[in-house]
């Protein structure tokens, strides 16, 4: 009995091997970091501490307060910097 070779596939004879991607040039640009306000800090055109205001009312429970009480204080938050 003889020994079985296995063919090799044809294709990439004569290139070198590349770890994946195509055969183009890579741009030498990348994205830089930019550092940027919260929309809710930087975008409130009334200046208003929106994040606080929430904050207020999600921590209702916490500070042992009604919703009520919750509301009433972030209403005055609003209205200090509202006309």
């Amino acid at each position: 009995m003889g020994l079985l070779l296995k063919k090799k596939k044809g294709g990439l004879s004569g290139r070198a091997m590349s770890s994946g991607g195509s055969s183009a040039e890579t741009s030498p640009l990348r994205p830089e970091y930019q550092v940027k306000k919260a929309p809710c800090k930087g975008g409130c055109p009334s200046g208003n501490n929106i994040r606080k205001i929430v904050t207020t009312i999600a921590q209702t429970e916490d500070a042992g307060r009604t919703y009520d009480q919750s509301y009433e204080m972030a209403y005055n938050l609003f209205i200090e910097n509202s006309p």
